[in-house]
């Protein structure tokens, strides 16, 4: 099990008053890892093979992908609805990089 803990993130200024300003896979990828690294302790960020799967190499399951999913909602400026907040939706860090680009660069 994970252990998530309450951390301040800080406000990206992408996102600040709504201006749209644009983020590449990479720079979406460099956040994500920070945000693992400060939330799923237990996972060696500079490790993760981001298309390795969220269970078999990792042991995520749907409530540490939800808790993951709220601390990243704030720090990127995004929105998840219930609906894809399941862990199926997911198999990798790269899909969950790429939910985020779409959101992101609409």
């Amino acid at each position: 099990m994970y252990c998530f803990k309450n951390i301040v993130i800080n406000k990206l200024k992408f996102e600040l008053n709504g201006r749209e300003n644009k983020m590449d896979k990479e720079q979406i990828k460099v956040k994500l890892l920070e945000i693992v690294k400060e939330e799923l302790t237990e996972i060696e960020a500079d490790d993760i093979d981001i298309h390795a799967s969220f269970e078999k190499a990792y042991g995520m399951n749907s409530i540490n992908l939800i808790q993951l999913i709220v601390a990243l909602e704030p720090a990127l400026g995004v929105k998840f609805d219930d609906r894809e907040l399941a862990l199926k939706k997911y198999d990798s860090f790269h899909d969950l990089i790429t939910i985020l680009e779409e959101k992101l660069n609409k």
